[in-house]
């Protein structure tokens, strides 16, 4: 164990100035002879970028592996609502000469959901109360005119180097070595616009400057600054990436996330990529999705006329007439339902279980029944709700026999007149949690 314990220290001792090393030199190449001409010093290792985090309703995208990423199933585990807009952090894009374009558009709405949602606004405050150069190559020539030159040019290699290596839309395809020339390259060429500045001043203003000199010199130094001045900001942007806030969308709405690389001049590349997501309630709410037994049932009715004359009304069904008078428990039926749940409690790893009070409508035909009660959630995702339903069907009334048919031997259970009827019945259902 001793001799571990010595030789991890020895291989510690080392390291450590390799490691030093590492984050104090700059990479080789034209940046690293600009920063010893103009004495500007290592900016360090690459900063790590803006905190993103999907707990905080921001995605973070890396564009070499965008097409491989679920983004819809990443979107999934969080809820968005229509008062906090999903936010897109974008890194690993060369927004030097592309960017990344994000749009969405809604392309459903769940009318069962927004039903419910208005059931449950009713009640919610309630709820919520319960809830290349090196340094030789200077010699002994040099004055304040080439002092200038030199610099200008060497800014100049460090601009062209690093827009040179930078041709894809994505910076690194494997590791972040041309991350960390760009984040040296900004150092550099940020630092450098002072000192050129200031040679340029030196020469003008010391000794007898030669002004056809002063031109040549300035123009390149003028075309430079225009270059870089446009330079580092995308840079900069290229470096730590780019947040999207998207537009906030109203609830209920199931969204078309898109995103799409492409030229300045609007031009695509590459593959887009694409992701759906729903807008919930900001409320604590769960929306889930079940059948449910004990809705009233409607019948249909036709007028017909019998053959002593009478205008009356048959069911067009083959039910008796005590069913389709509504007079027995034959008279209730299954449908889907959409619920809305506010959660009053919930309890056990990870919040697997809750309790809440339920409002909810058929999905057949939305809001012709109307569902309260309350829920059980167990396992997450499942869902057993009771409560009551109330709901309008078509009933008979004034039973006629008929029995003046063309058979001798049939009769017809017929009806004087129609009314509509509203039922409160007891109801059971068992459902799914769709968000």
């Amino acid at each position: 164990m001793s001799r571990f314990r010595t030789f991890a220290a020895l291989l510690l001792a080392v390291l450590s100035p390799l490691h030093a090393l590492a984050q104090e030199a700059f990479l080789p190449g034209a940046c690293r002879a600009a920063a010893d001409e103009l004495d500007i010093a290592h900016p360090g290792p690459l900063p790590p970028g803006p905190v993103c985090y999907l707990g905080q309703g921001c995605l973070q995208v890396d564009w070499n592996i965008a097409p491989a990423m679920t983004i819809e199933q990443t979107l999934a585990l969080y809820r968005f609502d229509e008062k906090h807009p999903l936010r897109i952090h974008t890194s690993n894009v060369n927004l030097l000469l592309f960017k990344v374009a994000w749009t969405q558009e809604v392309v459903e709405r769940q009318a069962g959901f927004e039903k419910v949602t208005q059931l449950l606004e009713g009640v919610s405050p309630i709820l919520s109360l319960v809830g290349g150069f090196t340094t030789a190559a200077r010699g002994s020539g040099r004055n304040d005119l080439s002092d200038w030159l030199i610099g200008v040019e060497m800014a100049n290699m460090c601009l062209a180097d690093i827009v040179g290596r930078l041709t894809d839309v994505v910076i690194d395809r494997q590791g972040i070595e041309n991350r960390q020339r760009l984040f040296e390259a900004h150092h550099v060429l940020s630092r450098a616009l002072p000192v050129l500045l200031e040679r340029r001043a030196k020469y003008l203003t010391t000794g007898e400057p030669k002004l056809e000199d002063y031109a040549k010199v300035g123009q390149r130094h003028d075309d430079f600054l225009k270059r870089v001045t446009e330079f580092l900001p995308r840079a900069r942007s290229s470096i730590d990436g780019e947040t999207t806030v998207m537009k906030q969308e109203e609830r209920n709405s199931v969204v078309l996330l898109t995103g799409q690389a492409m030229k300045s001049d609007g031009t695509k590349v590459g593959q887009a990529v694409a992701a759906r997501y729903f807008v919930a309630w900001s409320k604590p709410v769960i929306y889930h999705v079940g059948y449910g037994y004990g809705r009233l049932k409607d019948f249909d009715f036709k007028q017909v006329r019998t053959l002593s004359g009478q205008d009356l009304f048959a069911a067009t069904k083959p039910v008796d007439k005590d069913t389709a008078a509504g007079s027995n428990d034959e008279s209730t039926q299954a449908e889907a339902i959409a619920f809305l749940t506010w959660e009053l409690y919930r309890w056990g790893p990870n919040e697997r279980f809750g309790a809440g009070f339920t409002a909810g409508t058929g999905l057949q035909s939305v809001g012709e029944s109307i569902y309260v009660g309350g829920t059980a959630r167990i396992f997450s995702r499942l869902l057993v709700t009771y409560g009551l339903v109330a709901a309008r069907g078509t009933r008979g009334e004034g039973v006629v026999v008929d029995d003046t048919t063309t058979s001798p031997t049939e009769t017809r259970t017929l009806f004087s007149e129609l009314k509509e009827r509203t039922d409160w019945k007891p109801f059971f259902s068992v459902s799914f949690k769709v968000y």
